[in-house]
């Protein structure tokens, strides 16, 4: 009798090890070029291989709240992936240029320049929700990630002003993050952002402002953000 209780407590602590290896698993995610889970090792793209995107053709990179909305029509992203998965278990990227340009004042057409991005360089958070797509968080690099209008130029505004997330924070940082949603594709994976941001400067508009643009995947491709 004792050795059958022994030999089913083996069983069951087995059974325990398998499901949570299973879910161990099960969470990681990885950048493939194929849309299989789990991503084989000839498909998984490997640590340095090189990211950029651009905003989708015909559409804008916005920055509005009730006061002014700020629309860019040419706006990049480049960076690199730094580790395919991680030890968290997401896929782990550094942005390293994010530049705006061609920006106006909706409504007056005016020209806003200089339009930045602060606290470069960026990490990056890639998190599987399944049929090849994902959620990113861009998380802080130097700084709490944020974009910044008219420093040492104009955009209308009684002042430079100065915006930064202020929500969605990944499961690896405790500290404020950029969120957007991923579509895995073979021709053409997206990267789309409506993310609230915020500023403590009165002369900005204080809160209530939101960033959205849709980014087109040039490289690497095909991609797909698998478990």
């Amino acid at each position: 009798m004792k050795l059958a209780r022994t030999f089913g407590l083996v069983l069951v602590t087995a059974a325990i090890a398998a499901a949570l290896l299973g879910a161990t698993s099960a969470s990681a995610s990885t950048q493939c070029k194929a849309n299989e889970s789990p991503c084989s090792e000839g498909n998984t793209y490997a640590k340095g291989t090189e990211t950029s995107l651009e905003v989708e053709e015909g559409k804008t990179a916005v920055f509005k709240n009730s006061f002014i909305e700020i629309v860019c029509t040419a706006s990049s992203i480049r960076g690199t992936i730094s580790a395919n998965p991680g030890a968290s278990g997401e896929v782990i990227g550094t942005i390293t240029s994010w530049t705006f340009k061609s920006c106006t004042i909706a409504g007056s057409g005016a020209a806003c320049s200089p339009v930045e991005t602060s606290g470069l360089s960026h990490s990056t958070h890639g998190i599987a929700t399944g049929g090849g797509n994902g959620t990113e968080y861009v998380g802080p690099g130097i700084g709490t990630p944020g974009f910044r209008f008219g420093v040492g130029g104009t955009c209308g505004l009684v002042t430079s002003c100065s915006i930064t997330a202020n929500e969605a924070q990944p499961p690896s940082s405790t500290n404020n993050s950029l969120k957007a949603t991923y579509t895995g594709s073979a021709t053409a994976p997206t990267l789309a952002f409506n993310q609230a941001a915020q500023t403590g400067t009165f002369f900005c508009g204080g809160a209530g402002w939101r960033f959205t643009a849709t980014y087109r995947q040039n490289s690497p491709k095909p991609e797909f953000l698998v478990p």
